[in-house]
């Protein structure tokens, strides 16, 4: 008979554990209700202290309608016990193996653990005792009569739990249901917990991307609203960081972990994938050229200056520490590629003739003449065609759903960009 108590003990023990887990998890799955989580914290005192209790609170359960239940249940199912300490066994074990928890983790971590301990102490000190037949059939018919007495069970096992617990509250409202969800992967969570998104952007505006607007001195710009809608999606604030003076310089506070994202018209390259992630790109251009029109005539020698413009063996600008001076190296084989801190030093070396051409996206290369009708009279420009800059946002190595869910919102915003439309919706940079 002491033999069922305790079978009767384990299967209780480890319902009213998991009992809690599913509460939590229920809360969890509630979040739209203000309600207040427990989050209990377990010691090896207050693990003796319910076990007390739940011998003390269950006993005229257990020697009544629940025992008669499985004993009538099992009698034709038990062989031959060959102990009479078992009980002692069972509780000397749990009392040794239980202490093995730790006790700092998460409720639920630590439930699993306990369940787990006591799963094996009976199976080590009473189940081996039954042939294999019995088990299942143990198992089977003390779940049916407990069952049967769960709602009977519950309040007082329940009581247990909240009394012989060390507990903190955390008061959970609609408004900072996020904030408190601890059931995130790292990569977000941490971004959770801090309370802001930190991006990294280029300290030198970049329009129609990120720029500051003359007549309300607040940034604008696509990656400016791109930043504030994942925030808002996150359910943080946003900060940017515009300590990098190059592009490559964005690429580096990524890596080291100093913003959670590079969000700064980055062109997704070869080099760049060797340090970080990229997501999909949000938009893509084609390469272009900004070409003095006098310099490539004396290359050419009367033949068509654009016929093999990819075979230039002079000098070619781009901004230094950019993706294209990576394009540059790659497209013109026979040429030299010159670096400037600045897109406007670019320019100005093409306008001068102090090089053939400048090398960058098609967006800049168009604003680079509109409107300016001296650079129309020296500068010819280019588009190819064949050659694409995907621009997408940079995240650390490490932080793989970070990139996933990225990926998931961009395709949210649903953009469809190409160089002219930015243009158009942006025409104040045109100026």
């Amino acid at each position: 008979m002491r033999i069922i108590k305790f079978l009767i003990f384990s299967c209780i023990f480890i319902s009213v554990l998991s009992y809690g887990a599913t509460k939590q998890r229920d809360v969890k799955a509630n979040p739209e209700k203000s309600v207040t989580v427990t989050n209990t914290i377990w010691t090896d005192n207050s693990i003796q202290q319910l076990k007390s209790c739940i011998y003390q609170t269950t006993e005229v359960i257990v020697t009544n309608t629940l025992q008669k239940c499985i004993v009538d249940s099992l009698t034709n199912t038990f062989v031959q016990l060959t102990t009479d300490n078992t009980p002692q066994g069972l509780q000397a074990c749990f009392s040794k193996e239980g202490g093995k928890c730790d006790t700092t983790q998460s409720t639920t971590d630590l439930t699993s653990c306990l369940s787990d301990k006591l799963s094996r102490c009976a199976h080590k000190n009473v189940i081996q005792l039954l042939d294999k037949e019995s088990q299942y059939m143990l198992i089977a018919k003390v779940n049916g009569c407990f069952q049967a007495q769960q709602v009977e069970l519950v309040t007082p096992l329940t009581d247990c739990l909240t009394h012989n617990a060390t507990t903190s509250l955390v008061v959970v409202s609609p408004s900072s249901t996020t904030h408190n969800r601890t059931d995130y992967p790292p990569d977000i969570q941490k971004i959770i917990d801090r309370g802001e998104l930190v991006i990294g952007m280029l300290s030198v505006d970049s329009p129609p991307f990120f720029f500051v607007d003359k007549k309300t001195g607040q940034l604008d710009g696509l990656d400016i609203k791109i930043a504030n809608e994942m925030a808002q999606k996150l359910g943080v604030k946003l900060r940017l960081d515009r300590s990098a003076k190059t592009f490559d310089g964005v690429v580096d506070l990524v890596v080291s972990n100093e913003v959670d994202i590079g969000l700064s018209k980055l062109s997704r390259t070869l080099e760049r994938s060797k340090r970080v992630l990229f997501s999909e790109p949000y938009i893509i251009f084609h390469h272009g050229l900004l070409i003095n029109r006098l310099r490539i005539a004396q290359l050419s020698h009367d033949k068509n200056p654009y016929e093999n413009i990819s075979t230039i063996s002079d000098k070619i600008a781009v901004i230094q520490s950019s993706s294209y001076a990576d394009f540059a190296r790659q497209k013109f084989l026979n040429a030299e590629v010159v670096e400037y801190p600045k897109w406007q030093d670019v320019v100005t070396a093409v306008l001068n003739g102090s090089v053939v051409a400048a090398y960058r996206d098609e967006l800049e290369i168009k604003r680079a003449v509109f409107g300016n009708s001296e650079a129309a009279l020296k500068i010819q420009t280019a588009v190819l065609t064949d050659t694409e800059d995907a621009i997408a946002i940079a995240i650390n190595h490490q932080n793989s759903h970070l990139l996933f869910w990225l990926n998931q919102f961009l395709k949210t915003l649903n953009l469809h960009y190409n160089a002219d439309e930015l243009l158009r919706e942006y025409p104040e940079i045109l100026n």
